[in-house]
């Protein structure tokens, strides 16, 4: 018995070990791209380099040239490297009892590392600048995100089809199934853990740590995980200063270098739910107004948010000028007066068509 007291792990193969392991869980590469080439040590910064680029096509006719040259703009952004880092201490007498303690032992560092990296890339995505805002789910929200990330058509070349993802709380999964009914469609293809359906284009997986009304719908090339290839394992015996004599106690360290970073944020947006939002609106007084010519008819317009700038505008100067939501009556005719407010570049009208008479 007292040969089975202490059994000494090889360190490559408990490296081994816990990199494969952590490799299947990252098999999230479904959700993010993974350069395995990082260098550095813990601290050091990684600069990242966002661009965007204008377009320059123009329609020419013989003789012309161009007018206009693609620029090319970045933001850098500064990550650091990252080093994750578990411990795991267990007594020969309860590896005696039950050998899977160990082996638990060791999933649970692999799992842990996997949870931080996932923390990580969820908190990448929530850096996507472009936002849908709405007070309910509506599921042509999936749409307008869909239609706003940066990916290029790949109809003749079916085998490199991108796929957009989107995770929800699975308290907003019931809500989106209602919803969608029959456009939710399942793929047999895309049966991988917390699948719940397609919808416009955009699959849907379930996640118990996504925010509650909140969802990013992204592809794969938003975000990048860069991973530093292998695991490093460490183990000791009795090495507290608490292990006074033999206790058989054992040690075992993992680390792993790493960062995850947002490298494109145009492939991807964000959508979030928040019923305290208002829809914006401009509101006129009156539908409708009779003033004679010369005569002034004040109009007041209510509008969301509160304070946005209104623009005033007459169909027609002859009949009725407008200014401030003062109209005043020119001559004989009709007019419509219009109040616009834009925001977020919408905008949004409403109008009062104006009869004016001759004076009396």
């Amino acid at each position: 018995m007292a040969a089975a007291n202490h059994k000494i792990y090889d360190n490559f193969f408990l490296a081994n070990e816990i990199s494969d392991q952590f490799d299947t869980a990252i098999d999230l590469q479904n959700f993010f791209e993974v350069d395995n080439d990082l260098e550095g040590v813990p601290g050091m910064v990684k600069k990242i380099n966002r661009y965007s680029a204008t377009d320059s096509t123009q329609e020419l006719d013989m003789g012309e040239g161009n007018t206009q040259s693609i620029e090319v703009t970045f933001q850098t952004f500064e990550y650091r490297v990252k080093l994750a880092q578990n411990q795991f201490d267990w007594y020969d007498e309860q590896e005696m009892t039950d050998p899977m303690i160990v082996q638990t032992g060791i999933r649970r560092m692999s799992s842990g590392m996997f949870n931080k990296v996932n923390a990580d890339f969820m908190a990448e995505l929530k850096k996507l600048t472009t936002v849908y805002t709405a007070t309910e789910w509506d599921i042509d929200l999936f749409a307008d995100a869909v239609g706003s990330i940066n990916i290029e058509g790949t109809d003749n070349d079916p085998e490199k089809d991108i796929e957009a993802f989107a995770f929800l709380n699975p308290k907003d999964v019931a809500k989106i199934r209602k919803l969608a009914k029959e456009t939710l469609q399942y793929n047999e293809s895309f049966a991988r853990q917390g699948y719940v359906g397609t919808l416009y284009g955009v699959n849907l997986y379930t996640k118990k740590d996504q925010t509650e009304g909140e969802t990013e719908v992204a592809v794969r090339q938003a975000v990048k995980l860069f991973n530093k290839k292998g695991v490093v394992v460490e183990q000791d015996r009795n090495a507290s200063p608490a292990d006074v004599g033999n206790t058989r106690h054992n040690y075992m360290w993992s680390d792993k270098y790493y960062l995850v970073a947002l490298v494109d944020d145009t492939k991807g947006a964000r959508i979030i739910i928040d019923s305290t939002v208002v829809t914006p609106s401009v509101t006129l007084s009156d539908d409708t107004a009779t003033i004679e010519a010369e005569a002034t008819k004040t109009l007041t317009a209510t509008v969301v948010p509160e304070g946005t700038a209104v623009v005033w505008t007459s169909s027609d100067d002859t009949v009725a000028t407008v200014v401030g939501g003062v109209v005043t009556g020119v001559a004989a005719g009709t007019a419509t007066i219009t109040a616009k407010i834009t925001v977020n570049d919408v905008e949004y009208t409403d109008t009062c068509a104006v009869t004016v008479t001759a004076a009396g």
